[in-house]
């Protein structure tokens, strides 16, 4: 098994889930300079400008197939959206400003990149809407991403936390690939149910295209 992430190399969500309270705490302190905003809005051509994602941000991604997403360590929640644009709002403490969120964008004819920092170690949340066909490579080093509604290939890692993945029907996949260092697996809809040092999930089939990776260092996979 591949060392854990990072220690080596359905529907759009509604307001109310949003404003929820935010149990995970990430119980870090780590003192931080203040980071400059700039966000890069590109398809073939590059832009630069100063905005939050508390007013909430659009980023074309007609004709992409892929995004990447690399995230600050916070409660993530990503649904599909109904047409071709890339959707983020951010939930930040009290008294923490959004101009301190740094946002980059760069896209090239099929693929995209999207990196969201943050000196925020605790009690943030990020909302994104991401085309329901798109294939997503989603990085966070803490915290809790959940995945809904997104029906193309999605690899994500995770250091600490927990990953929730609406998984769609089997017959969509060609391989399904989950594992924890440590922690627990679930996978309700193939009856599987793991906890411990080391648990992993795999199964193969001939029907889809798509593949479903998901890595937990510390914490917890749930599939459904």
């Amino acid at each position: 098994m591949a060392p854990p992430p990072g220690l080596a190399a359905s529907p759009a969500l509604t307001s109310q889930e949003l404003s929820r309270p935010y149990p995970y705490s990430l119980g870090m302190r780590t003192r931080y300079g203040l980071l400059t905003v700039a966000l890069l809005a590109a398809t073939t051509a590059s832009a630069a400008e100063r905005t939050n994602c508390f007013d909430g941000l659009e980023f074309n991604a007609n004709g992409l197939r892929r995004l990447t997403l690399h995230i600050a360590p916070s409660e993530v929640r990503i649904g599909a959206a109904r047409d071709h644009f890339v959707r983020l709002r951010c939930n930040l403490p009290d008294g923490q400003s959004p101009s301190r969120i740094g946002i980059d964008w760069s896209a090239s004819a099929s693929s995209a990149s999207l990196r969201v920092r943050s000196p925020h170690l605790s009690n943030q949340r990020f909302r994104l809407e991401v085309p329901r066909d798109i294939d997503l490579i989603v990085r966070v080093k803490a915290g809790e991403v959940t995945i809904r509604g997104v029906r193309g290939s999605k690899d994500v890692e995770l250091t600490a936390g927990q990953i929730k993945i609406d998984a769609g029907p089997p017959s969509d996949y060609a391989r399904i690939d989950a594992s924890v260092w440590v922690g627990e697996l679930r996978a309700s809809p193939y009856r599987t149910r793991k906890e411990g040092f080391f648990r992993s999930f795999t199964r193969n089939f001939s029907t889809g295209k798509h593949v479903l990776r998901a890595r937990v260092g510390a914490g917890q996979i749930t599939l459904e």
